[in-house]
């Protein structure tokens, strides 16, 4: 008789998995004992799985690189089946670290300003890489004066003067150790009678102000990624689409808060309309075919209802529009007819009438379509994984 089939942490039974971080490679191994061999492995939820790691179904071995999404705590269900398909399963808490940085917070205390950092493993230690020498820095990551030093600096600059400073923070990972740095400026300055800032300097000795400040810049690298333009279309085109309905509504002879009432009223809806749309395409595959309420032992299965419906609703709009394709084109073109009768007097406006008509309900459609998918395979994927399915 064989041993009951049981599933064991990475280095003992009982454990969780490793901890990862953010941009470093990671591996880790899930053994099970018991039952008849030739393991196969699987998860029950696949979505919850931090972005760039992926299981080896045949080895148990969850690896990867971690990516800047992957940062956080989740729950990952894994499941065994033997050569006889005995089945066993186990809930494991993963955690990837983000990749050490130094934090944009500061703490300004009485006499002293810490530097945070945020990341990496813990303990910290902080050290100079170029910095006055009339400033301490502690390995805490404690920025104190050293007075000595600042009154023969004070003497040789006799007015206001600014440096720059680079502080390297390490974290204490026992494989790879991370480090990572940050530029301040600190100025010295005599102090004034008339200058009051909105936070006194904690670095202040007698008649002199000394201001730390971090320079903190906009990364360009931003720009060059195609989610940033997606996430900018998707917040900023519903907004500055509103623009050209007040320009026309108010350039347009008639009643131009009726054109104003109409155009938004419209746009509107033609942008619930494609969110709902970009929802009932978005949800994951997994949900939608009830996987997830197959899958689970529990004796309470989370619905899926509404994961079914939009699975049903999804094709019948595929097939029903693919099937009355070439008979869509009236009904579009009435729906554009009568919002542009909403859209200017009887007389020579109802051609750019129409052609606002139509931009406003395919204009709307488009970014909200967009809006529900994204919003849906990301947010809404999330919560699922965080179900436990």
């Amino acid at each position: 008789m064989n041993d009951v089939l049981t599933i064991h942490g990475p280095k003992d039974p009982e454990d969780d998995l490793d901890p990862g971080m953010v941009g470093d490679l990671y591996r880790t191994n899930i053994t099970a004992s018991g039952g008849d061999g030739g393991y196969h492995w699987d998860l029950l939820n696949p979505y919850g799985i931090p972005s760039g790691l992926n299981l080896d179904k045949d080895l148990g071995r969850i690896s990867g690189l971690p990516d800047a999404a992957a940062a956080g705590s989740v729950s990952l269900t894994v499941r065994v089946t033997d050569s006889k398909n005995m089945t066993t399963q186990r809930t494991f808490s993963l955690t990837i670290n983000p990749a050490l940085q130094v934090s944009r917070k500061i703490d300004y205390g009485n006499g002293f300003i810490r530097l945070e950092a945020i990341g990496g493993v813990t303990p910290y230690k902080w050290e100079k890489i170029t910095f006055p020498d009339w400033l301490d820095l502690s390995e805490q990551g404690v920025i104190t004066l050293n007075k000595g030093k600042l009154t023969l600096y004070r003497e040789s600059i006799k007015r206001s003067r600014t440096e720059q400073c680079t502080v390297q923070v390490k974290d204490s990972a026992e494989n790879q150790q991370h480090t990572a740095q940050a530029s301040f400026s600190t100025t010295v300055r005599p102090d004034s009678w008339w200058r009051h800032p909105l936070h006194p300097a904690p670095l202040k000795t007698s008649g002199w102000d000394i201001k730390f400040r971090p320079n903190w810049r906009p990364s360009l690298g931003l720009l060059s990624q195609l989610t940033f333009w997606l996430a900018f279309l998707a917040l900023a085109g519903p907004v500055l689409g509103i623009i050209p309905i007040f320009v026309y509504a108010f350039t347009t002879p008639g009643t131009h808060g009726t054109y104003l009432g109409v155009g938004v009223l419209t746009a509107l809806a033609s942008f619930l309309v494609g969110c709902l749309t970009g929802f009932l395409f978005g949800i994951p595959r997994v949900v939608s075919s009830g996987q997830a309420r197959l899958a689970t032992s529990s004796e309470y299965a989370p619905s899926s209802n509404l994961a079914e419906v939009s699975d049903w609703l999804t094709k019948l709009l595929l097939g029903a529009g693919l099937v009355q394709l070439t008979h869509l084109g009236t009904p579009i073109s009435h729906l554009i007819s009568h919002v542009a009768a909403g859209l200017h007097i009887t007389g020579p406006y109802s051609g750019p009438a129409t052609v606002m008509a139509g931009a406003i309900i395919f204009g709307y459609v488009t970014i909200g379509l967009l809006d529900g998918y994204v919003v849906t395979t990301i947010w809404y994927q999330k919560k699922l994984a965080a179900l436990n399915f």
